[in-house]
């Protein structure tokens, strides 16, 4: 299960936040913002709605919140979701969540 940024939600990020990360230098820091955004195994927008503190693939756990119909992800929108692939489920949210810097490995 991946949690995808839009298009916009890259564009909420400082600039040159993404330049920096596709630096060879920062190759960890990239991938470990990248598997912070998945979660392992299959989750409708259903079972997303009922975790609290899931271990996404980036080895910590994130924040998943519910408020009606609203489900949040480290304080990011699920904006679209159920979004069908051949190899999981697809949720599109509104933000780049990120681990804490000191989660980044080096």
């Amino acid at each position: 299960t991946i949690f995808a940024p839009t298009d916009e939600a890259f564009g909420k990020l400082p600039q040159g936040t993404l330049d920096n990360w596709l630096k060879p230098e920062n190759k960890a820091e990239l991938i470990s913002v990248l598997k912070y955004h998945i979660l392992p195994g299959r989750a409708s927008a259903a079972d997303v709605g009922t975790f609290s503190h899931p271990k996404m693939m980036q080895g910590l756990s994130t924040h998943i919140a519910k408020d009606g119909d609203r489900v949040t992800i480290d304080g990011s929108h699920l904006v679209s979701a159920d979004i069908g692939s051949s190899n999981g489920v697809i949720h599109a949210i509104d933000a780049v969540i990120q681990p804490p810097k000191a989660a980044f490995k080096h």
